[in-house]
């Protein structure tokens, strides 16, 4: 018997893995990425200032659909950029096998994952 619960954690999990495959390429190899990863084009920019200024700048804001789609992308390079710095630090240097850091760090990767497909979502819909 297959439950749904268990399901979505694969599936997060298999997202995650390929979110940081393909965040790894695009930082170590500068790789182009198909038309839905592209905003991972973005990630060094990222991964260089983590904490970067919000633009919104009042409530008027948060009330464009546009600038909602930007918020979630820069939600999910920021949970793509945290896994990846996890992944390569050398305190986890013990995790460098994709199980065992799997095993640790499951909740950030379906964090990641979840952030991935929420601004995927909403982009397609856009």
């Amino acid at each position: 018997m297959v439950t749904l619960e268990g399901d979505s954690v694969v599936m997060n999990l298999q997202t995650a893995r390929a979110l940081l495959k393909n965040g790894k390429q695009v930082i170590v190899k500068g790789k182009k990425l198909n038309r839905n990863l592209e905003y991972i084009h973005d990630l060094p920019v990222v991964m260089k200032n983590p904490m970067g200024k919000c633009k919104a700048d009042s409530k008027e804001f948060f009330q464009s659909v546009p600038n909602l789609i930007e918020v979630l992308k820069q939600n999910a390079l920021l949970g793509i950029a945290n896994c990846l710095n996890l992944f390569s630090l050398p305190k986890y240097k013990k995790y460098k096998n994709w199980e065992k850091f799997n095993q640790a760090f499951q909740f950030d990767l379906i964090k990641m994952s979840t952030s991935h497909t929420y601004y995927i979502a909403a982009k397609m819909a856009w």
